[in-house]
């Protein structure tokens, strides 16, 4: 005899859709909100595109430079300048090395996308080495050493290394002596090591008077007022831009022939490198830390009618050098950790039965050289990695503009078809002024 009525099922059977419908309503909201989570994190990570646009090629090329240059920025208040290309192209030559989770690492940091040329001969020389210790020559993966010869354009260099003076010698030569030496000494356990070298020294296409350089009022971060070395210029070449934080100048350089690296002077060519100097509105460091590719472009679309306005210019002369002695720590918080540990795998370098899972990167070394002076600009960076075994407006008249990079700004140098970017800097403190010591 059946104890339950038939009223008694019905019931049964409506709260039971009752709670399946209610169950597929949180399934569906909470699968909503992990997808929109997810849509949003990865929005957030693309370099602060909110926007839900397609990111653009220049864009996506300048997210690894950008981000780097955040994360340099963290807690510094100093003359800096890093060379996002040259730690790029490192990367890539250690990347060509790895396999697995280390390969994976540096993917997800830099991408995997060609680097773009921006040589031109005799005034950008761009460098790789391959630096192998005559000891590990015949057990060095030949078809990694030869992946660096054809894609990389790397110079392969076997020596004993007791000493680090060849490495020293080829940074010294391929810097054109800016930066003179990255190592002191060489480890016992060294095996090899591989470094990019990028050394520029342009001219501005409109040069700046001597003359009108004179000492200047600054405003450094701390609110002291210091004399710099301030260059002048009455009529600017500079595209002046005016941006929701910020102001500044694109200041472009001389034309040059691919070939033979003499000036060119046909004016409807442009150029080919520029300088962007940016005036942030408030705290240089807080402004670099939300600076994004949207930021550059921005810049990029910026309008400046020179009909309409005269540039008056007033930009410091600097001159540092910079060492990046965190680089490492830089390195592996942006994601780039297990190269450097004891579970590296560099069996592209060294096959595994070889010993190949018993080296790592125990070295890391930026650094960089810049000189901004009147005539133009020199700068350099070198990027190294060693790796060791384990031990076990007016229509009628001009309106001018006056632009005084009279406190704390940053800059960056990039190629102005490819968008590439060169070097990025920060200047804290110019050149205090010690009387006009400019050479005509």
């Amino acid at each position: 005899m059946s104890l339950v009525s038939g009223k008694e099922v019905h019931v049964m059977s409506n709260k039971k859709n009752v709670i399946i419908l209610v169950v597929l309503v949180l399934l569906i909201g909470f699968t909503s909100y992990v997808i929109s989570t997810k849509v949003l994190n990865r929005r957030d990570n693309n370099d602060n595109n909110t926007s839900g646009r397609t990111n653009t090629r220049a864009e996506v090329d300048n997210m690894f430079a950008i981000s780097f240059f955040r994360e340099v920025n963290r807690n510094r208040t100093e003359n800096y300048l890093i060379s996002p290309y040259s730690v790029e192209m490192a990367l890539n030559l250690l990347r060509e090395g790895t396999k697995n989770n280390s390969k994976k690492e540096i993917d997800e940091v830099i991408g995997n996308r060609n680097i773009k040329d921006i040589a031109v001969k005799n005034k950008i020389e761009i460098a790789n080495a391959l630096f192998i210790k005559n000891h590990y020559k015949d057990v060095i993966e030949s078809k990694y050493v030869n992946k660096l010869k054809k894609d990389y354009k790397s110079e392969i260099i076997y020596d004993a290394f007791a000493t680090p003076d060849k490495i020293n010698d080829w940074v010294n030569n391929k810097t054109n002596k800016m930066i003179p030496r990255i190592l002191d000494s060489i480890s016992s356990e060294f095996v090899l090591g591989m470094a990019n070298a990028i050394a520029i020294d342009v001219k501005w296409a409109k040069q700046f008077d001597c003359s009108l350089t004179k000492s200047h009022e600054f405003t450094t971060k701390d609110g002291d007022v210091i004399d710099v070395e301030m260059m002048h210029d009455i009529d600017s070449n500079g595209r002046y831009f005016k941006v929701d934080a910020a102001e500044g100048v694109i200041l472009p350089y001389t034309r040059y022939d691919e070939n033979t690296g003499e000036e060119e002077y046909e004016e409807d060519k442009g150029s080919q490198l520029e300088l962007i100097a940016i005036l942030p509105k408030g705290n240089l460091g807080s402004y670099v830390d939300g600076f994004t590719s949207n930021d550059l472009d921005k810049i990029d679309s910026f309008k400046f009618d020179r009909s309409k306005y005269t540039l008056n210019l007033y930009i410091p002369r600097f001159t540092y050098e910079y060492d990046l002695a965190d680089f490492k720590e830089v390195l592996i918080s942006m994601g780039i950790k297990e190269v450097f540990t004891t579970k590296a795998d560099l069996t592209n370098i060294i096959s595994e039965k070889n010993g190949g899972k018993s080296i790592y990167v125990s070295d890391t070394i930026h650094k960089t050289y810049i000189e901004l002076a009147e005539s133009g600009t020199k700068a350099a960076a070198v990027t190294y990695f060693g790796v060791s075994k384990s031990a076990a407006y007016n229509p009628d008249e001009k309106e001018t503009i006056t632009l005084e990079f009279n406190k704390p700004f940053m800059y960056i140098i990039r190629d102005v078809d490819s968008k590439e970017i060169v070097f990025m800097g920060t200047v804290y403190e110019p050149n205090k002024w010690k009387g006009n010591t400019c050479k005509e």
